[in-house]
């Protein structure tokens, strides 16, 4: 009994979480799909990205007003290093915008792990993002993003199977759960053992025990 009645409560907090989890996995294709047709959109012929100067005066400022637009891929991952060892210690969470390339907006943030560049679709959409940009120099920044965004379908894909597994979870809970087995002996036995108890009672206190099978 106390098998079946643990699995019935597992059972029961599998019927309250896993709706959110498929609404997460909703979400995440959602925004999946969105940055796919964002990028699909947004094929170049060469390489382009736009992007701060390296010496930045004021951080308020619009960046889009003294971005350059760079043609080089190397030239491009070295900006992104000079910017980001220039200013790790001026940098946090929320990320400071750089740049842009392919229509993404380009940040450079600072969390426990060091300088990271994000690469973010819309203001809170879907983020790809680059470590080590000021440890390693730059070096391969813009190709790791790239080799991202090439993995959007791999992505999709794998969050697709997870919501197809918690969608068929969820059916299989809400079918008609199977009651225990051996309710019926259960209600004899105690019906039994009251019988018992009350016979047994008539002759002196007995310690009965309390049994519920609910």
């Amino acid at each position: 009994y106390r098998a079946w009645k643990g699995e019935t409560r597992r059972a029961q907090w599998e019927l309250t979480s896993i709706p959110d989890q498929l609404s997460e996995k909703v979400r995440e294709l959602a925004e999946l799909a969105a940055v796919k047709a964002h990028r699909d959109r947004n094929q170049l012929r060469g390489f382009s990205a736009k992007i701060r100067p390296a010496l930045i005066a004021d951080l308020t400022a619009d960046p889009s007003l003294t971005w350059e637009t760079i043609a080089d891929r190397t030239v491009a991952d070295q900006r992104v290093h000079v910017l980001a060892d220039s200013l790790r210690h001026r940098l946090g969470s929320e990320g400071l915008l750089v740049g842009e390339y392919r229509g993404l907006v380009l940040l450079l943030g600072r969390d426990k792990d060091g300088v990271y560049m994000e690469a973010r679709h819309g203001v809170d959409g879907h983020s790809f993002i680059v470590r080590g940009v000021a440890q390693r120099g730059g070096i391969g920044a813009y190709a790791s993003l790239e080799a991202q965004l090439a993995t959007i379908e791999t992505q999709a894909h794998r969050i697709g199977v997870q919501r197809d597994i918690l969608t068929k979870r969820l059916e299989s809970l809400r079918a008609e759960a199977p009651s225990w087995a051996h309710a019926a002996v259960a209600a004899e036995s105690l019906a039994r053992y009251e019988e018992l108890c009350a016979a047994v009672a008539t002759a002196g206190i007995v310690d009965r025990q309390a049994f519920r099978f609910d």
